[in-house]
């Protein structure tokens, strides 16, 4: 009798363990995910048609923050591998074409991001459409 008992532990020990095992697979599919690059806006950090593993799993990699790369989601709905130059509430200084000194400043409205491209001449990012809400970042890029 006292076999039995043990077997029935053991089996509810496998099937609790099988759970959270596919609990934390089931998590990692829904906040990690890979992405292709498209594009050369992020040269010569990222290259086109390379992968990078992208997360929304922010408690993982940490907040959104200057300098990170981000996947966003474009006002024309593209998605956008850019870089966070700014946050909300820091300054951003303008230059003319051409100009040598600073033409202007503005402040990176609050819970929005500035991002810019590596690739500044050939890339579309803040400077074409402004700063991003936050709601629009869908994730932090965490391996490139």
């Amino acid at each position: 009798m006292a076999q039995r008992g043990r077997k029935r532990t053991m089996v509810s020990k496998a099937t609790l363990v099988l759970f959270v095992v596919l609990g934390v697979v089931a998590g990692i599919r829904a906040t990690v995910r890979p992405v292709i690059v498209q594009g050369v806006s992020m040269e010569p950090t990222l290259r086109d048609g390379q992968r990078v593993w992208v997360t929304n799993a922010y408690w993982l990699v940490g907040p959104v923050q200057r300098r990170d790369l981000v996947l966003i989601q474009a006002p024309n709905g593209d998605l956008l591998i850019k870089r966070v130059f700014r946050e909300g509430g820091q300054a951003v200084d303008w230059a003319d074409p051409g100009a040598t000194t600073v033409a202007g400043r503005s402040l990176v409205p609050e819970r929005t991001v500035f991002v810019l491209g590596d690739n500044l001449a050939n890339s579309i990012d803040s400077r074409d459409f402004g700063a991003i809400p936050v709601t629009r970042v869908r994730g932090k890029v965490f391996l490139h």
